[in-house]
């Protein structure tokens, strides 16, 4: 490996180089272009001809200037006459007003270039000419006649050979093909193209033949081969340019990515293409980039400005006479006016639309059109026209998918690959022919380096026997023990006699003032003592490490490190003995696990509070608007404020399944049902494709529904964020019995295996420790609670939630929960919607707002209700009304009163006089079990809060008998 600072030099340099061989592309032609500019200044009339024909062609980025020089050298010719100097000229005059947008004046150009060349006799001046009206009538979408052209110069440059202008005829073939939706004669002309550029090694012919192929792809659909070409293309683009085709390509790839799905990606390279063309004057490209531009608004959600970038695209196809272009831009026009329901608006542009698409045979574009037609017309109610334009629909779209077509762009599409493998199988013979004549040098040196390690290797053993005979002499030990400033012994680990000591262990023990041998027993203090003893007897050979905790005289505690190695000594073999105090470093750790938690805990709060003050300020805001008289709605303003708080109440549920506060409702459930329809639900809507692999046989399990919901849909949403551009989700369950965190086959527990198993990036090693922490994420979007919740999920049903992950294989989260052998009840009826026949209810809770919630609801369905705030007054109220002869008929009962009498007690001491009370628990899922176990505490029913109407309602049915508990139900 070299030096980190040679490589950071070295890839400078290979930046630098590179920069400045870009730089000197760019820059070439305006180098040579001034330099023709100052040989200008000399020479008159007809020397002048050659020498502005050439800044011409330096200068064909600048339309306008190029229009200047033609006009100068066609003013010259009046008095010199040249055929072919003029042919140069007109053809030239005629590219720039294409660029410009005009036309009717480029086309004249075109063809008086083309009677020119005939006089001539110079087939390859008639071959460039005929080309070239070929071209502007391609623009002008005259196809035939634009093919009829392109055919003939194609007969004229093939006897000259493969070269550039063979190249630009083809590209021309194939974008005149492509107009009309041949796509496979397109696909074939751009690939012939493409490999004329491979053998020219014209690195802008290859790049102009990948953006062609990559439009083609477009049309059939096929959006990541089509990316892919064009990225190909904007690589080399930016490299040598030139600057029309590179802001073509941008533009095309913006088109492409809208496609995608990938909008505000698409903005950049639109507005940067939009920049480029603009600079040049090109009007067709500030026309196709506006389009471009104002599809990828429409995506990101702004319709307003979409709407102007479209009208400023057609005004300006209207004006350069782009056929092909004002079709596709009215179309988009029309489909977002009826998006916006102006039916009569999008009717008018479609109109127009249709009857220039079919003048000018693009079929594709108008099947999109009779498609945007069909539902106008029956938007509008007439049935008829709709069902026509269906019927012309179809049959555009049956002859545009011809099979036999299909089967020749696979094979074509097979090609173009295959022309992309050799260039990389050239591209690593090269390396390959190189790294073989490096290979053959390392060879030699490699030879030259084993003799000298052979060498080597004699001089280091016998360097290593003297080192082994000076390490068993007293002058090493000396010197180690008195610059070591570490308490150092040597000991006999058979007779546990102290051999040496250095002078921090003397002074730490107190051992010279010992007279004759020491012993292990002679050492003081008696941790050192004990230490010692308990290393010596552990009888390893090796390296060992213990940590020794005591208290001192000051009642304090400390801590220590006794290591101890295995060292050799005039052959005998005895342990050298290191003390090192770790106590401050201890405390230094506990302090750092102290701030670690902290700074968790406060992470955690500031998510709690962050997501609960957005729901608090959901429903203050429609609360507030509700009250205010001169809203109309308010029973909506009302369900948005209900919705904020289930929302709010969604966050708690969380919060205390992490938190392990109460345990599972459970229920014998059916999994298979629960988990397919859990997951099904989950994934609704995206890109991620489920696939479920249950078996018949799965095991039923003690579960509850709610919370098991809750882990499938946050594991989901985990796989579905791993992969952002979509891809495969497998949810296998299997039945297994053994340890679930092993997963091996030991010991008899049987359990329901999940497996989530997704096609993303591996989690990165620095993440893998945190997975399960609260409120952590590397995504945006979620709240950081979804796997902590569905850990602690797990874990509260007494099974486990692990990962794996590996580089390439993505991720495969598995869940496993406790099977029974219980079999599955079948499922209870519905109750009915709200309770019915009156009676009288006692409301113990401390919180008034509350009680006036259970008090509106009771009343409204004919129930007489007190009210208390204290479960003492609870237990007061009920005997009074009991001595009165008037029992009340159902007790509801707040599980916790702050410094006063509990719902669970009032309850205990009710029953003890009134066994045939029967009461509802109320709590918000705190700690205490008794919202999971209510029947054992003397309840009947439960109902957490914050809960509706139809939640009261369910729990009411319970109390009375006329619906199945929600504990004994199964799903």
């Amino acid at each position: 490996m070299g030096s980190p600072r040679v490589c950071t030099a070295v890839r400078a340099c290979l930046v630098m180089l590179w920069l400045l061989v870009t730089v000197h592309a760019q820059t070439g032609d305006a180098a040579t272009s001034s330099a023709v500019t100052m040989q200008l200044a000399t020479p008159r009339n007809a020397e002048r001809i050659p020498l502005l024909l050439q800044l011409a062609r330096l200068r064909r980025d600048e339309p306008a200037a190029v229009v200047a020089i033609a006009d100068e050298v066609l003013g010259l010719l009046q008095a010199h006459p040249s055929p072919p100097q003029e042919v140069a000229a007109r053809l030239a005059r005629s590219r720039a007003l294409q660029t410009l947008g005009d036309y009717p004046a480029a086309l004249a150009d075109a063809q008086r270039g083309e009677q020119l060349a005939i006089t001539t006799g110079r087939d390859d001046l008639l071959a460039r000419a005929t080309f070239e009206v070929g071209h502007v009538e391609w623009r002008m979408a005259d196809y035939r006649a634009a093919l009829n052209h392109g055919e003939r110069a194609r007969k004229l440059q093939e006897p000259l050979g493969r070269n550039e202008a063979l190249v630009d005829t083809l590209t021309l073939l194939g974008a005149i093909h492509q107009s009309e939706d041949e796509l496979d004669a397109a696909l074939e002309h751009y690939l012939e193209a493409l490999q004329i550029g491979e053998q020219l090694g014209d690195e802008r012919t290859i790049a102009r033949s990948h953006n062609n192929i990559g439009l083609v792809y477009w049309d059939l659909g096929r959006h990541e081969p089509a990316y892919a070409a064009l990225r190909r293309a904007l690589v080399i683009h930016e490299r040598i340019g030139p600057k029309p085709h590179l802001a073509n390509t941008l533009s095309n790839l913006g088109l492409v990515s809208i496609e995608m799905g990938r909008a505000r990606e698409a903005v950049p390279f639109l507005e940067r293409a939009l920049a480029l063309d603009e600079q040049a004057g090109n009007l067709y490209g500030q026309a196709k980039a506006l389009a471009n531009l104002g599809a990828a608004r429409e995506n990101t959600g702004e319709p307003q400005r979409a709407l102007e970038l479209h009208a400023k695209a057609l005004s300006l196809r209207e004006r350069i006479g782009d056929k092909e272009g004002i079709v596709r831009t009215r179309g988009a026009l029309a489909d977002m006016k009826f998006v916006a329901d102006d039916v009569q608006g999008a009717l008018a542009e479609l109109q127009p639309a249709i009857t220039l698409a079919v003048a000018i045979g693009a079929r594709r574009d108008e099947a999109d059109l009779q498609r945007t037609l069909a539902l106008v017309k029956e938007r509008l109610g007439d049935d008829a026209g709709a069902l026509a334009a269906h019927r012309r629909f179809h049959t555009l779209r049956t002859e545009l998918s011809d099979a036999e077509s299909k089967r020749r762009l696979d094979k074509l599409q097979i090609r173009y690959e295959a022309v992309l493998h050799e260039r990389e199988v050239a591209e690593l013979t090269t390396r390959a022919q190189s790294q073989q004549q490096k290979l053959e040098r390392y060879l030699v040196g490699s030879a030259l380096l084993a003799a000298c390690l052979v060498l080597l290797t004699a001089l280091f053993t016998h360097r290593a026997r003297a080192q082994r005979r000076l390490a068993e002499s007293e002058t090493r030990y000396r010197t180690l023990f008195q610059t070591s400033m570490v308490p150092t012994l040597l000991m006999d680990p058979a007779s546990g006699r102290v051999l040496d000591l250095n002078a921090p262990a003397n002074s730490l023990c107190g051992a010279l003032s010992k007279s004759g041998a020491l012993t292990v027993a002679d050492l003081q203090p008696e941790w050192v003592r004990c230490a010692i003893g308990r290393l010596l007897a552990g009888n390893s050979s090796g390296a060992t490490t213990a940590t020794e905790n005591w208290v001192d005289d000051d009642g304090r505690a400390r801590c220590a490190e006794v290591r101890g190695s295995q060292v050799a000594l005039a052959g005998r073999q005895c342990r050298l003995v290191t003390l090192r105090e770790t106590t401050e470093e201890r405390a230094h750790e506990e302090a750092r696990l102290r701030e670690d938690k902290l700074r968790s805990l406060g992470t955690l709060a500031g998510g709690i509070a962050h997501d609960f003050n957005n729901a608090l300020a959901a429903i203050v805001g429609y609360v507030s608007l509700a009250k205010d008289p001169a809203v109309g709605d308010r029973s909506g303003l009302l369900d948005c404020a209900e919705g904020a708080a289930l929302a709010a109440r969604g966050l708690s549920q969380q919060l205390l399944a992490f938190a392990k506060g109460g345990a599972p409702v459970r229920e014998t459930t059916e999994v298979g049902r629960l988990l397919r329809d859990s997951a099904m639900l989950a994934s609704a809507g995206s890109q991620v494709r489920t696939e479920l692999n249950l078996p018949a046989d799965l095991w039923p399990a003690p579960l509850d529904p709610s919370q098991f919901r809750q882990v499938v849909s946050n594991l989901v949403l985990n796989a579905q964020q791993a992969m952002p551009e979509g891809g495969r989700l497998l949810i296998r369950a299997t039945n297994f019995v053994g340890n679930p965190v092993t997963a091996m086959p030991d010991g008899d527990r049987r359990f329901v295996r999940i497996e989530f198993v997704d096609h993303g990036a591996a989690i990165p090693a620095s993440v893998r420790p945190h997975v399960f922490d609260p409120y952590f994420k590397t995504s945006t979007g979620g709240s950081g609670l979804g796997l902590a919740t569905a850990f602690a999920i797990c874990s509260n049903h007494g099974g486990t939630l692990t990962f794996e992950t590996r580089e390439g294989h993505g991720t495969t989260f598995t869940a496993c929960f406790p099977a029974t052998p219980e079999s599955v009840a079948p499922a209870a009826a519905q109750p009915p919607p709200q309770p019915t026949g009156g009676g009288s209810v006692l409301v113990l809770d401390d919180d008034p707002l509350v009680q006036t919630v259970f008090q509106r609801f009771l009343e409204r369905w004919g129930f007489e209700v007190v009210g208390v705030a204290d479960g003492r007054n609870a237990i007061h109220c009920y005997f009074e009304r009991l001595h009165n002869g008037k029992r009340f008929d159902l007790l509801i009962m707040d599980l916790t009163i702050p410094g006063g009498v509990g719902g669970r007690q009032a309850m205990a001491e009710i029953l003890e006089f009134d066994p045939q009370a029967r009461a509802i628990v109320a709590s918000g899922y705190s700690d205490d079990p008794v919202l999971a176990n209510y029947r054992a505490a003397g309840f009947v029913a439960a109902l957490a809060k914050p809960f509706q109407a139809a939640d009261l309602a369910q729990a009411i049915h319970v109390a009375r008998g006329t619906a199945v508990p929600s504990s004994e139900r199964t799903t």
